[in-house]
């Protein structure tokens, strides 16, 4: 979803506003790894069956999180200008 401030939100697929489909976290390294970049975790806590990422790229805060059972995730990037919110899943590799 994109979403401005004081405007309705659009949906959309990840590759609509540039995201990739496919992301891979590298908890050792702490980077979560794009095909184009990767983006420095800066922040991980696990509380209550979930884990929380986030870090910063491109001008945008960035916040994942997982449940660590399920696997499910929702995303979040904002900037002062509004927020992309996306849903997936997490899969062990």
């Amino acid at each position: 979803m994109d979403c401005v401030a004081g405007e309705n939100c659009l949906r959309g697929l990840p590759t609509d506003v540039g995201a990739p489909t496919f992301m891979r976290i590298d908890f050792e390294q702490k980077a979560v790894i794009g095909p184009k970049r990767a983006s420095p975790v800066l922040f991980m806590e696990s509380s209550g069956g979930q884990l929380l990422l986030q870090g910063h790229e491109l001008g945008f805060g960035w916040t994942i999180a997982l449940d660590q059972d399920s696997g499910q995730m929702s995303a979040t990037l904002v900037d002062r200008g509004g927020a992309y919110v996306l849903f997936g899943a997490c899969t062990t590799q």
